[in-house]
């Protein structure tokens, strides 16, 4: 199944873009698929993975990791913008574990992490992160100011 799926893939069956989860899926309840999925993928365009970026980076840092690895190094190199983001927001919840694996997959990260770097890129996903609805910001700012104010009264 992996390698048809992976095939399919490569000649440009959109049915099998969207069944890409499942290729996933199947490398982690069947670990010996692995080397055919890594094989495969490498002959498949980067774009065609470019809207599962956030489902790869998902387990990264599991033990499937390693056969996402080459894909999203691919990515970083031909489209890093698709990545940035993602990328941004996952690396803060990664867990590498200290096995082999877990380490090449640490210094893949890494790699990516380095990739993408840009100065002008962090300020905008910075300036993303404060981004709220005006109604929530009272009620954080009011929550903060309640909490100091009932601190201050305390003998």
């Amino acid at each position: 199944v992996t390698a048809c799926l992976v095939e399919a893939l490569r000649l440009g069956f959109r049915e099998a873009r969207q069944r890409f989860p499942r290729l996933l899926q199947l490398i982690e309840y069947y670990p010996e698929c692995t080397d055919v999925f890594i094989e495969g993928t490498n002959r498949v365009p980067s774009w065609m993975f470019i809207a599962w970026t956030s489902q790869m980076l998902a387990i990264l840092d599991k033990k499937e990791g390693p056969a996402v690895s080459q894909c999203l190094l691919r990515i970083a190199d031909e489209y890093p913008q698709a990545l940035c983001y993602p990328f941004k927001m996952s690396k803060e919840e990664f867990r590498f574990d200290s096995s082999p694996a877990g380490k090449k997959c640490q210094q893949t990260s890494d790699l990516i992490g380095s990739k993408l770097r840009s100065s002008l890129v962090d300020m905008f996903i910075s300036a993303l992160e404060n981004l709220t609805f005006p109604e929530q910001a009272l009620e954080d700012l009011f929550e903060t100011n309640c909490g100091i104010f009932s601190l201050s009264r305390r003998p």
